[in-house]
């Protein structure tokens, strides 16, 4: 476990294996790699997708704004699962970032 600090030094939360717990917040979110899903990670990105899309729908002639963090909640086991298998994936092979050639770039 590590304390992450803001740019002013100030506690904003902790890092538990791989998973951010901010401490202003106890929402669950998806990894910032969503909806990426590594072929190691597919069958627990399948799991987390059939949960969140059939806990995720708003019901019929509603308007509920909960919803969402709802279902997050309601699939929190594989959602946990689904973040650390691609965080994890995906750190062992970082995309490589590029510059596009001058040719190909906007001008203004």
């Amino acid at each position: 476990m590590r304390t992450i600090k803001d740019a002013l030094g100030r506690n904003i939360g902790q890092r538990h294996d791989r998973i951010a717990i901010m401490a202003d917040t106890n929402e669950l979110r998806v990894s910032h790699h969503f909806p990426r899903v590594p072929k190691p990670c597919e069958k627990v990105a399948t799991k987390f997708f059939a949960c969140f899309y059939e806990h995720g729908k708003q019901p019929a002639g509603q308007s509920d704004t909960e919803v969402g963090n709802v279902a997050l909640d309601t699939c929190k086991e594989s959602l946990l699962a689904y973040n650390a298998c691609v965080d994890a994936e995906v750190g062992k092979n970082p995309k490589e970032l590029f510059r596009v050639p001058e040719a190909y770039r906007m001008r203004e």
